[in-house]
């Protein structure tokens, strides 16, 4: 097992509770849709030959194996809808984990405009380049690029006199 660096570890194992639900279960669904959309599919021809033939004693046997089977392998369907709503709410670590960093260096940048705020993320984050553009516009640009400015400002200033 992989050590996470103590800057990596997650404080919280659910930021918004409500939203990340929401996505679990929209991402549960989603995944499950799937096979069921390949399987509904892949019977609709021996379905259709069973009931456009009307042998009732044959779709009945075929509707019965079907509720067997289903039956049957409930806890193969509960285990990988399990597995889907887990591997969704690490997923969106990665998603609601940066909106709720945004969210506090604004609320800390609101409450005392003169201090900087940190927008650094974790490494496997998403929205890497919209936190360095962030961390920019709500600290100003970093002291070498500053530096890199007045230089700027210097040789256009030399231009001009030459």
């Amino acid at each position: 097992m992989f050590l996470k660096r103590q800057t990596e570890r997650r404080r919280q194992y659910c930021l918004d509770k409500k939203q990340q639900a929401r996505f679990a279960v929209e991402v549960a669904l989603h995944a499950l849709l799937f096979p069921l959309v390949f399987l509904a599919l892949t019977m609709v021809n021996a379905t259709s030959k069973v009931m456009l033939a009307r042998d009732w004693e044959l779709s009945h046997l075929v509707l019965s194996q079907f509720l067997s089977f289903c039956l049957t392998n409930w806890w193969v369907l509960l285990l990988s809808l399990g597995f889907v709503a887990w591997s969704s709410i690490e997923f969106s670590h990665r998603i609601f984990g940066p909106l709720r960093r945004f969210e506090r260096a604004l609320q800390s940048k609101r409450t005392s405009p003169t201090q900087p705020v940190s927008c650094k993320l974790r490494r496997r984050d998403y929205f890497h380049e919209f936190s360095e553009v962030f961390d920019e516009v709500l600290n100003g640009p970093a002291e070498d690029q500053l530096e890199t400015e007045r230089n700027d400002v210097e040789a256009q200033k030399h231009q001009l006199t030459v």
